[in-house]
């Protein structure tokens, strides 16, 4: 029996040191290989972009969203607002701020046109938009998004000649102001959980996206900012039904089809993220169980070298071990420790708190040295309000991690038991509270 309790231990140990491991090692590269996004496009360089934003039932922030996409600097564009069937006073809000009126069929202004179909979900609306639009490229973007001024110009310079989509960094917008459709401040909030997912934030686009940039491993174009060409998303068919993680799915066909995909490490678009655990929770769940669908359904990319090895052999072998496996690792070695602990059975705890505190420097040195690289290299040296974070990094291994730890059991226990999964919207603040 001892020995089945020192073989929990040492799994659950060896999982975590693993995945810190991976943290710390990553953290530890991007300070050597980090570099500024390079200018690539000359302004005569101004192909046709489709600014496409599916909406359902948001009246509190479609607003002000699309305020920040009509105020942007970059000249040849069409917005199109995919209204999915709202229940609430979306359209109306979008009609009466923006003076459209109805001709043939459609809700139309100086450069907006808003469509309304029959609810079906956001990859419908999305499809939608994407077979209504006439742009080279399309920018598909959430309907409580705020961009920055110039989001497409700043890509459209940017846009290396291999690439087929491109993401970018997100920010957190709440409590932070915003004014006609601009972002007035940058920095991080005060709400508890909002600092939470700002680091979250923070460590997935400096960890998965910008260290990696140039292996083509962005598994995830957010439904925040996407950035793509259209002709070859449109080869792919576009978003597809079922996934609860459809951007997720969109992105993974896309690198298995050979395309390019261009991470660019600079805040070009903002969103609003849920406030308090019960919104959390529903966000969470979507989330994790649409991540797996996405890794159950592209399985045979696991150890491809067809497109991309970095991806086939590193991303998508660490997804599975992390996010699949090794949940139930961690599961299984904490029931273990509390079972022998009240069985009385002999445990070396001094090995268990010294492979802990290993860990938990691991986690300290490496989530630090991400906040101080983004406020030297992504923030340039900007006050930020960086102390609200350091209380979050000193709680978030004793307390919020085992919160997570319990969505993505449920979210998994979910897909495999069929239980129908929803979509899950959270309600909203909207963006007139950050004034």
């Amino acid at each position: 029996m001892q020995n089945i309790a020192y073989l929990a231990t040492g799994m659950y140990i060896f999982y975590s040191l693993i995945i810190l491991g991976v943290y710390l090692i990553t953290s530890i590269k991007l300070w050597f290989r980090y570099k500024e996004p390079e200018v690539v496009n000359g302004e005569s360089y101004k192909p046709m972009v489709s600014i496409i934003v599916p909406a359902y039932n948001e009246e509190v922030s479609i607003v002000e969203s699309i305020r920040s996409i009509s105020m942007q600097d970059y000249p040849n564009r069409e917005i199109i607002i995919v209204n999915d069937g709202s229940t609430d006073n979306t359209l109306q809000k979008i009609i009466d701020t923006f003076n459209l009126r109805y001709v043939d069929g459609v809700w139309r202004g100086w450069d907006i046109k808003v469509v309304t179909t029959e609810n079906r979900g956001k990859w419908s609306a999305l499809n939608t938009g994407l077979h209504l639009s006439k742009g080279e490229w399309v920018l598909n973007v959430d309907a409580d998004t705020i961009l920055i001024k110039n989001a497409i110009t700043r890509t459209v310079q940017l846009l290396r000649e291999d690439t087929d989509a491109v993401s970018c960094f997100i920010g957190v917008a709440n409590q932070n102001k915003i004014v006609d459709g601009k972002i007035q401040t940058n920095s991080i909030p005060k709400n508890w959980l909002a600092r939470i997912q700002w680091l979250e934030y923070i460590r997935c686009f400096l960890l998965w996206r910008t260290a990696n940039d140039k292996h083509n491993a962005t598994l995830v174009l957010p439904g925040a900012y996407s950035f793509m060409k259209r002709s070859f998303v449109l080869e792919l068919g576009g978003y597809k039904e079922g996934f609860l993680s459809e951007d997720m799915e969109l992105t993974m066909n896309i690198i298995k089809n050979g395309g390019k995909i261009q991470f660019i490490s600079e805040f070009l678009a903002w969103t609003e993220v849920p406030e308090n655990l019960r919104d959390l929770t529903k966000q969470r769940l979507r989330w994790y169980r649409g991540g797996l669908q996405n890794l159950i359904k592209y399985w045979r990319m696991l150890f491809s070298r067809k497109r991309s090895k970095f991806v086939g052999f590193y991303m998508l072998p660490f997804l599975w071990f992390a996010d699949v496996f090794g949940i139930w690792v961690e599961l299984f070695g904490l029931i273990q420790l509390f079972i022998y602990y009240y069985m009385g059975i002999p445990i070396e705890w001094n090995l268990v708190w010294l492979s802990i505190t290993i860990i938990v420097s691991m986690y300290y040195i490496s989530m630090l040295s991400l906040v101080w690289f983004a406020k030297r290299k992504i923030f340039k040296g900007k006050s930020i309000g960086l102390g609200r974070v350091l209380p979050v990094i000193l709680l978030e291994p004793i307390s919020y991690h085992f919160i997570n730890l319990y969505w993505m059991l449920k979210s998994h226990t979910n897909q495999y038991l069929h239980i129908r999964g929803k979509w899950n919207k959270f309600k909203r603040k909207g963006f007139a509270n950050s004034k």
